[in-house]
């Protein structure tokens, strides 16, 4: 997800008289920047003065706070800004916000909730995990089975090009499943295993595979150039 990309939360701060404005959770990717936008107007629908002042509060699923009543800047545009940097987005969860604001005499306080995931997605439906996890076990089964087979005809020196298909498929898949576990599953811990699975695939499914091809290429043209013993 871009870093640039702005954190709207279509809060509308009453300053006329103290309101509370819920929103729906905005998600958003962890260990990314990100720029805390809040539009702040008059119950009247006009935009806060550039004298206005707000204040944020943040916080942790479990009441700590991320942020407490730290200042916000005016863009001297009705919207009022404030920079979570990459620690502050480095937490999984939902978080709690408040937002406090003064425009000369008058205030408001307006609430919004937002969530970090590791994508920047939805959590993902029972289907969909589902669906990964056979992935997974298809892949670990597929990477074990074609190693002891690349080994098993390394040994008979008989590993031809279709074998050495199968091995770089499997391994195309792997990465594949990689991409698509990184936008809709978003499990750290899964992402983490498939790195360590295309990391050791290279070996086994790649560099294995392509030396026990080499091999059986030349023994069999070294035995087709033997004499039959015929004479």
């Amino acid at each position: 997800m871009n870093n640039n990309k702005y954190f709207l939360t279509f809060l509308i701060v009453s300053l006329f008289l103290i309101g509370v404005s819920q929103v729906s959770a905005t998600i958003y990717e962890q260990s990314t920047d990100a720029d805390l936008i809040i539009p702040c107007a008059y119950s009247t629908g006009e935009i806060c003065s550039t004298s206005g002042v707000c204040n944020v509060s943040i916080q942790y699923n479990n009441g700590t706070y991320l942020v407490n009543f730290q200042p916000m800047t005016n863009m001297d545009n009705g919207d009022f800004k404030y920079s979570l940097d990459i620690n502050d987005t480095a937490v999984l969860g939902d978080y709690d916000g408040k937002v406090y604001c003064i425009d000369g005499s008058y205030n408001g306080t307006g609430f919004f909730t937002y969530s970090v995931t590791t994508n920047g997605n939805e959590l993902p439906t029972a289907g969909v995990v589902v669906l990964f996890t056979i992935l997974f076990l298809i892949i670990i089964g597929g990477l074990i089975g074609l190693l002891l087979f690349t080994i098993f005809h390394m040994i008979q020196w008989d590993f031809d090009g279709k074998d050495l298909v199968y091995n770089v498929s499997l391994y195309l898949v792997t990465f594949a499943a990689y991409i698509l576990s990184k936008e809709y599953l978003g499990n750290a811990f899964i992402n983490e295993i498939l790195l360590w699975l295309i990391g050791v695939g290279a070996v086994t499914t790649i560099i294995l595979p392509i030396i026990a091809f080499v091999m059986s290429f030349i023994r069999g043209g070294f035995e087709s150039n033997q004499p039959n013993g015929n004479y």
